[in-house]
């Protein structure tokens, strides 16, 4: 049993989530995981049965709100919005946020949805974004906006299609392309042919090169089997595939915190996970740590592949250990869901230790205790075996997204996590030869330096501004925050420093090349220019530079590659939504 003081410390954390000062800034499974291990009143080498146990007599309940639609609280937000909508750009980026908000807290069926969506129109139509702006004033149109109000949104709609008429679209002009550039896998279209799965000593699975490929080769772009949201933009992303909701914001009907980018993603998610979240989502916002939030969505997901029969679920569970398994060997041209599922169920875990297992028990515990608390849950599990079953499992699956996990696989979105089929067969290097981009629902990975066939294709976990330490301290501190304790990198690896120091580039290129390179990049979207092949040759050769000018370099190229990424995937989601204005 803990001291009193540091159960009553364990409280003060819990509550802190709603009633500090600054809520949002605490990360309270990190902090509470933290007061236990420093205030040694609980054996962290216990089970997960001894974590749920201590939970449950020191108090585990999550002091966030899950409130009721409010008209009156969307009404408050609607007026802080419009008086933020003639301020700077910045602030009127706000409003929309807030106006956002506002349609989550509305009623179903009342003006005051309508009205939410009016004010983002206004707010689309400050910013210039004209198309938003219409399919905005539709949305209002129909979802009860008071009909004597429609002269303005009349005008709005005027004044948007004059402006496209005169070319004032941000949809106008070329933009990067970053699809499959090399000829696909007939069963994976979305991969490239010519690559397999195989054994890689001290990794475990990884992907090897069965032919030759060359930098600026787009040789993946996949959407996750599954994504959550992190705390803090649960508003602004889709509570499903994570894409920006953008104007076709989509509220659930029952509670405040979900929202989704459209109906289709909205019926998915009730289908297979919301209708067990409904009501606990705001806990669940509180307590969800990276990679760890896809491991209760996992767990029920896997139960809906099943049909819902629990009994049937933990029979395969029990009958089917981790004893390693290949995505690659689907036919994703046909795929069935629950083939891909037991794919990942049945993963082999690598040879590396997983270096969060204390920190992974007690997440789990905590979601075990706020899941629990949703009716439909609770009425679920209803036998102490079942209960058990659902906190292992969750362990489990916690566990396995994380170790799957493909890191921060581009600066842009650090807010969101995904689980993806094939993507999580790449191995980390400090060194990569491909760059992995993930934005708004899609993950493209792009060759930045030649591979040969036999190699094994590799991805950065982290983005490349955070990559290349100078001294080896720091390569350690590095080490830890991407969750690859005991690197086997060619970086990494003392013998392989010593290679590294025999070789030295002595290729140069300027800063005006470098802006040359991105322009072409960001501006013309030219992938195959010459010049940027010819510096991809010369200087991603097969070991990085120890000269930090050339490690800058190509830090800038990668982070130009990655603008390239964001500006593709988001003219092809603008170029959606238009086509509906």
């Amino acid at each position: 049993m803990g001291s009193p003081s540091c159960e009553l410390a364990t409280s003060v954390l819990l509550t802190q989530l709603v009633e500090g000062d600054e809520p949002r800034k605490i990360e309270p499974p990190a902090m509470l995981y933290f007061l236990l291990f420093k205030s040694g009143t609980f054996d962290l080498t216990g089970d997960v049965f001894a974590y749920r146990a201590y939970l449950a007599r020191n108090g585990s309940e999550v002091a966030a709100r899950d409130s009721a639609k409010c008209n009156q609280k969307a009404k408050f937000l609607r007026q802080q919005a419009k008086s933020l909508l003639q301020k700077s750009p910045l602030e009127v980026l706000e409003a929309l946020n807030l106006y956002g908000i506002s349609i989550c807290w509305a009623k179903p069926g009342t003006s005051a949805v309508g009205a939410g969506y009016a004010g983002r129109a206004a707010a689309y139509h400050k910013l210039g974004e004209f198309e938003y702006s219409l399919i905005s004033i539709k949305l209002a149109k129909e979802n009860g906006y008071p009909e004597r109000h429609w002269p303005t949104l009349d005008r709005y709609e005027q004044d948007c299609r004059a402006k496209l008429l005169k070319g004032y679209s941000k949809s106008a002009g070329l933009v990067p392309n970053l699809e499959l550039n090399v000829e696909p896998n007939p069963a994976i279209p979305f991969l490239a042919k010519g690559i397999r799965t195989e054994q890689v000593p001290g990794y475990g699975r990884g992907l090897v090169a069965e032919r030759n490929f060359t930098s600026g080769d787009v040789i993946l772009h996949e959407r996750p089997m599954l994504a959550a949201v992190q705390y803090g933009v649960e508003y602004g992303k889709c509570s499903f595939c994570t894409t920006p909701v953008m104007p076709q914001l989509v509220p659930c009907p029952d509670c405040v915190t979900a929202v989704y980018c459209g109906q289709r993603c909205r019926e998915e998610d009730k289908k297979w996970l919301h209708r067990y979240e409904c009501g606990i989502m705001a806990k669940l916002q509180n307590i969800s740590c990276r990679s760890f939030a896809l491991g209760p969505k996992m767990f029920f997901y896997g139960l809906g592949l099943f049909n819902g029969d629990l009994e049937q679920f933990m029979k395969f569970c029990k009958q089917n250990p981790r004893t390693g398994s290949d995505p690659i060997t689907l036919d994703y041209t046909n795929l069935d869901r629950l083939e891909e599922f037991k794919v990942f169920h049945c993963a082999k875990e690598p040879p590396t230790q997983f270096e969060y297992e204390f920190f992974a028990k007690f997440v789990a515990a905590l979601h075990f205790s706020t899941y629990m608390k949703q009716p439909r849950v609770a009425a679920l599990f209803g036998t102490i075996e079942q209960q058990d079953f659902f906190l292992t499992q969750t362990l489990d699956y916690m566990r396995m997204a994380s170790i799957l996990s493909i890191g921060h696989p581009a600066p842009y979105d650090r807010y969101t996590t995904q689980h993806f089929s094939v993507a999580s067969l790449f191995n980390h290097a400090c060194y990569p030869n491909t760059m992995a981009l993930y934005h708004a629902g899609h993950l493209k990975v792009v060759v930045i330096r030649p591979i040969k066939k036999g190699q094994q294709m590799t991805v950065p976990y982290v983005p490349p501004i955070e990559e290349f330490p100078k001294r080896t301290d720091q390569l350690k501190v590095l080490s830890r925050v991407a969750n690859f304790p005991n690197c086997m990198c060619d970086v990494c690896d003392p013998l392989m420093q010593l290679a590294v120091h025999m070789k030295r580039l002595t290729h140069e290129v300027s800063a005006d090349d470098m802006k040359r390179i991105e322009s072409s990049i960001v501006h013309r979207g030219d992938l195959q220019d010459e010049v940027l092949r010819k510096y991809c040759e010369q200087h991603l050769t097969d070991f990085p530079s120890e000269t930090i000018e050339m490690q800058l370099l190509i830090n800038s190229y990668r982070m130009g590659l990655g603008l390239a990424f964001v500006s593709d995937v988001s003219a092809l989601l603008r170029n959606a939504m238009a086509e509906s204005a």
